[in-house]
């Protein structure tokens, strides 16, 4: 017994069929399309050849007096030493804080801000030129406002400090200026 097959007169004609294929093929690729336009793209440092040269800082940071300047038994002045590695770039240093152990700073109650330096202000960075290889550069603390005692320190208290801090390093041919920070161990004041 032959088989015959038999033509459907309701299915989609081969041209038909072919004409939706091609309407489907264009409009995946009118959304890949739109997909890949609104994408970001991002370059990474080192992606495009060039790669940066991070320099390794090493910061001593000493306390050298504390002071209480309104005789109210807090301490509301300190003297600290930076000290930097003859290895160190030569940092700009632009603000000091004081970091209480519970991650705030004291700044939050009442700023603490440089009053006085042995080095000199760079306008082109803005910070206090720190070289490479120095001791001792001078920094004095005072607390902002005397008149409320919040933001100064008591006997027992424990803070860190925190510098604050520019240097400039090399991206392939060009110079670019990198911001970071140092912070101390943790002091206790006796």
């Amino acid at each position: 017994m032959p088989i015959s097959i038999i033509k459907s007169r309701r299915g989609v004609s081969e041209v038909l069929a072919t004409v939706i294929i091609i309407v489907l093929v264009v409009a995946a690729a009118s959304i890949t399309a739109v997909i890949l336009v609104n994408v970001d793209v991002v370059t990474l440092p080192g992606s495009t050849g060039t790669t940066t040269t991070s320099k390794n800082v090493t910061l001593t940071i000493y306390i050298e007096s504390y002071n209480d300047t309104d005789f109210d038994n807090l301490y509301d002045t300190m003297v600290i030493y930076l000290s930097s590695d003859v290895d160190s770039p030569n940092i700009f240093v632009r603000d000091i804080d004081l970091l209480l152990p519970t991650g705030q700073t004291i700044d939050d109650l009442v700023p603490w801000v440089i009053s006085d330096t042995s080095q000199g202000w760079n306008s082109e960075y803005g910070g206090y030129n720190v070289p490479l290889g120095i001791i001792n550069a001078t920094f004095v603390l005072n607390i902002n406002s005397l008149s409320i005692n919040q933001g100064e320190i008591d006997k027992g208290e424990s803070f860190y400090i925190v510098v604050y801090y520019t240097y400039v390093t090399e991206v392939g041919p060009r110079f670019e200026t990198v911001t970071d920070f140092r912070q101390s161990k943790l002091i206790t004041l006796l």
